[in-house]
């Protein structure tokens, strides 16, 4: 609050983003209840909750930063696709983009083969973690291969801790 009422004397607007857990609500209902208006209204005024990835749209969305918007360096016309896949990518149309119903059906079968029973939300977080698995495991710094399938897929699921994590929550 100091900071922020340092800024506003020096006449400078502070706009605060909190992004975090449920527990941050449970912070704001705290604050509510103990009269803290002052922090309320200068940090928790709206409050917006961040979905997980719920179907192969979304999922194709993110993949497709990947192969269009994830060019490095800038004007080079490789992306992170191009870079892993490039035989793929130039030769025969491979985006990671065509892959977000295969791999939302792979995200949603290992869920129910361990037993899993909530709504499907796959957190970024995972789905970050599965495409580079799936880029650095089987891509050109890795096997080498032309494109991924569906069990590379499946493995670089595995290896990104998603079952793990859902697992948990699911006991929480």
């Amino acid at each position: 609050m100091d900071i922020y009422n340092e800024l506003d004397s020096a006449g400078i607007s502070m706009a605060v983003i909190l992004v975090g857990h449920e527990e941050l609500v449970h912070q704001r209902s705290a604050f509510i209840q103990a009269k803290k208006a002052q922090i309320i209204g200068r940090f928790m005024v709206h409050e917006y909750n961040f979905k997980g990835i719920v179907d192969a749209d979304d999922m194709a969305v993110c993949l497709s930063g990947y192969d269009n918007i994830s060019e490095y360096p800038e004007n080079s016309g490789w992306s992170f696709t191009r870079y892993f896949f490039p035989d793929g990518f130039d030769h025969h149309r491979c985006r990671l983009e065509n892959c977000a119903k295969d791999l939302f059906n792979i995200f949603t079968n290992l869920r129910k083969d361990h037993g899993l029973t909530r709504a499907t939300e796959i957190p970024m977080q995972y789905l970050t973690l599965t495409v580079e698995n799936a880029l650095r495991h089987f891509g050109a710094n890795g096997e080498d291969l032309h494109w991924l399938n569906n069990e590379q897929w499946k493995s670089s699921i595995t290896s990104s801790g998603y079952i793990e994590a859902e697992t948990y929550h699911e006991v929480v």
